[in-house]
């Protein structure tokens, strides 16, 4: 029992209260959860502020063109960001410019982005020194913010996505993205109970500089009345976009249960992007199809690709949709299309008989031991192509 409380006391109060609540409710053992994080560092070297106790701002970096300082949170922490206050070294303040996440019928507001303009004269130095000011009194103080002073690699195409315990499938989708021209991951890990094993399983990766692996450790619970799905998931996509979308030409916003698909099989990929490279183009948005279970009440061996064959009949006309943007273009994002852009330019539907987005339902961490036996009407072996391509790098890993 000491052992427990001198636990329950390094975690602090509210994740404290969050365990025993867990606990008591037997609901996802997210006391598994906080023990566990105990004993890895966190990944992803983001600057955290709490306001009264609870997380504000999931993290506040330099921006990829080295002009502005960037904070990311939650909107509905402070009841006016506009008193959030940036002070530089220099004793300079500056007022921050609010990407305002308006509200509409699919989305409210939920995603706080504010821009800090950074003074000329810091703007070559390595690491910028900030402090920040809300209503006078500092929330958080000398914070050193790295400059990007060793250049990134730029890409022409890089995927996100924010998962759980997906070591099962996450090789694969990585060996599928790679072979159609995706040269960066950008993974983000919300609250994987076999954490250990998903590091050790993208060390190899992370270390040839292919994923960057970012914890991300906020509540996520579908359809809940406090909307913390939507709050988690388009916190990370913004997250993203502002702090690694400078470094890629398009950026993919996909599960790890989704794969791109060209319908026709002579379409590259990169090519196709290349293609829609239009001044006024931000983003190409894909359709999507499901795939049951395919007769499968437990997940067999072997890649999903190759063993989920069964589909609905019909492309999905309306929702689920997900996209691949234009950084330099993009201001906000809903979770399954583009929110708001630059001025003059759009986001373009992509035909379905170009490609469309296989969705393997069924296999995803959360479903596949339920037997799912939807989606199952149509034999479609058209990934079955590749199987051979995903094997051979998945060997390589």
């Amino acid at each position: 029992m000491r052992v427990l409380l001198s636990l329950l006391k390094r975690l602090g109060k509210k994740v404290s209260l969050d365990v025993a609540y867990n606990f008591v409710q037997l609901n996802y053992p997210i006391w598994v959860f906080y023990f566990k994080k105990l004993t890895l560092p966190n990944f992803g070297g983001r600057h955290e502020i709490k306001i009264s106790g609870k997380p504000a701002i999931y993290d506040v970096f330099v921006s990829g063109d080295k002009n502005y300082v960037v904070a990311i949170g939650r909107y509905d922490r402070v009841a006016d960001w506009s008193r959030l206050i940036c002070v530089f070294d220099s004793g300079c303040e500056v007022i921050g410019q609010v990407v305002e996440d308006f509200a509409d019928e699919k989305e409210a507001y939920q995603v706080l982005i504010i821009k800090y303009l950074i003074p000329s004269g810091f703007r070559s130095k390595p690491v910028v020194l900030i402090t920040l000011k809300l209503d006078g009194s500092q929330i958080v103080n000398s914070l050193q913010l790295s400059n990007h002073s060793v250049e990134l690699p730029r890409h022409k195409l890089s995927v996100t996505t924010l998962m759980k315990d997906e070591d099962r499938f996450i090789p694969e989708w990585i060996a599928y993205y790679r072979m159609i021209g995706v040269s960066h991951f950008y993974i983000y890990d919300n609250r994987s109970l076999k954490r250990r094993r998903i590091r050790n399983l993208l060390a190899p990766l992370i270390a040839q500089g292919i994923v960057t692996l970012i914890d991300w450790d906020y509540p996520y619970v579908s359809g809940a009345p406090d909307n913390s799905w939507r709050f988690c998931q388009r916190g990370q996509m913004h997250h993203c976009l502002y702090k690694y979308g400078s470094f890629s030409d398009w950026m993919l916003f996909i599960d790890v249960d989704e794969f791109i698909y060209p319908v026709n099989a002579e379409q590259d990929f990169l090519k196709f992007l290349e293609s829609r490279e239009h001044p006024n183009i931000a983003a190409l948005q894909f359709k999507m199809i499901w795939f049951g279970n395919s007769g499968f009440e437990q997940v067999p061996k072997g890649l999903i690709i190759n063993n989920y064959i069964r589909r609905s009949p019909e492309v999905l006309s309306l929702g689920r949709e997900k996209c691949a943007v234009r950084p330099q273009l993009t201001k906000l994002m809903f979770i399954h299309g583009v929110k708001a852009s630059e001025e003059n330019s759009w986001m373009d539907v992509v035909s379905p008989e170009l490609f469309r987005i296989n969705h393997y339902y069924a296999t995803s961490s959360k479903r596949q031991f339920k037997g799912y036996s939807d989606h199952n009407d149509v034999e479609d072996t058209g990934m079955r192509k590749y199987v051979d391509s995903v094997e051979e790098y998945i060997g390589k890993i």
